[in-house]
């Protein structure tokens, strides 16, 4: 009886140059021309070295495919489904199966199908791991992107031993490309202020405020002071108080709505008609901040610092006085507007009261 000391190499003829090898145990040897034709046990299976890799012995099953990869996805809309590219999966032995499974951030599943355009489905759209015959056959995953920008979901494919990470990144695109400062000036003229509440996207302002223009280095003009309603009355004009952060449903709402009841026909919501009517820098679809996003503004004015009390703004063109917002005041809605911005104070103003007007967009 002869006892062989655990990774004790017998060498017999044929196999590489140096003819093949059983190992005995677990093998830190590399696999090259030289120990071609070499076999171990790694604890899961026989491992068999071709000459360049160790691949797992199945008997004449290989479950091993090439590898794969999937394209990443730049500039994703938030909270939004992505499917990827669909891959073909070959270098395996047909008829042998693999565990398929996905996982990662975003709910990812997966699907298998007989066709690229996966258009015939072998198995539906699933989170769960299952055994496939996938040699030849088409791969495509998918997830939910992350709820906010400039955040990355990485999902990892695996087939067998084999596996992908997907990337599909929420970035800020639009008028300012893919990666803009606040303050930035865009290609259309209008500012980048920062990311709205409605919606975590892109906000944009004009560069001047209502009243005046751009000459091309500065505002010129005066500033028109406008009230919130018609300027005569007070009356309760209930855009939807609950969605603070959307001036540009409040804004569609109130260029609807009569501000004066004691008038005849419909009296206008100045401030935010004026918005409304703007065509500036290209675009017409401005609209009256709410509160949510003055603030956002106001915060990104001087990172804070009141206005007065800081001589080099990131954004310039504002007056230290009140602005106006889309949203009537929570406690006294009949008289005031919830929120204005000045000296970087918030407080109530009459409707009646003239106020600055500064429109903002999204993309």
């Amino acid at each position: 009886l002869v006892v062989l000391p655990v990774r004790a190499q017998i060498s017999f003829n044929g196999g590489g140059a140096n003819g093949g090898a059983i190992i005995v145990g677990n093998s830190t040897s590399a696999c090259n021309a030289s120990t071609e034709g070499a076999i171990y046990w790694d604890g899961g299976c026989f491992q068999g070295c071709d000459g360049t890799s160790w691949e797992c012995i199945n008997g004449a099953c290989d479950n091993a495919p090439h590898s794969f990869t999937f394209t990443d996805v730049a500039g994703a809309s938030t909270s939004t489904l992505y499917e990827s590219s669909i891959v073909q999966i070959d270098g395996m032995d047909g008829g042998c199966n693999a565990i398929i499974s996905v996982s990662g951030d975003g709910s990812p599943e997966w699907r298998l199908c007989s066709n690229a355009g996966c258009s015939s489905e072998i198995q539906t759209w699933t989170s769960s791991n299952s055994s496939q015959d996938a040699q030849g056959n088409y791969l495509q995953i998918r997830t939910t992107s992350a709820t906010t920008t400039s955040v990355s979901h990485m999902v990892t494919a695996n087939v067998g031993n084999t596996s992908n990470v997907w990337t599909v990144s929420t970035t800020i695109t639009g008028s300012c490309g893919a990666s803009p400062t606040i303050g930035d000036t865009c290609a259309d003229g209008t500012v980048y202020a920062g990311i709205t509440p409605d919606g975590n996207v892109p906000m944009y302002i004009a560069r001047c405020d209502i009243g005046m223009s751009w000459s091309g280095s500065a505002c010129t003009g005066t500033r028109s002071g406008l009230p919130w309603n018609d300027g005569n009355t007070t009356g309760l004009a209930d855009t939807g108080q609950s969605d603070n952060g959307a001036g540009e449903v409040q804004t569609a709402a109130l260029i609807t709505i009569d501000s004066d009841t004691n008038t005849a026909g419909t009296q206008p919501h100045q401030a935010a008609q004026a918005c409304a009517d703007l065509n500036v820098h290209g675009h017409s679809d401005w609209y009256l901040p709410a509160p949510d996003e003055i603030d956002v503004i106001y915060e990104n004015l001087y990172d804070g610092v009141p206005l007065d009390n800081n001589p080099d703004p990131v954004i310039s063109g504002f007056a230290s006085s009140g602005y106006s917002t889309s949203k009537e005041n929570q406690y006294y809605r009949d008289d005031y507007i919830q929120f204005s911005f000045s000296l970087g104070w918030g407080n109530g103003s009459y409707k009646s009261d003239p106020s600055y007007v500064r429109c903002a967009r999204q993309d």
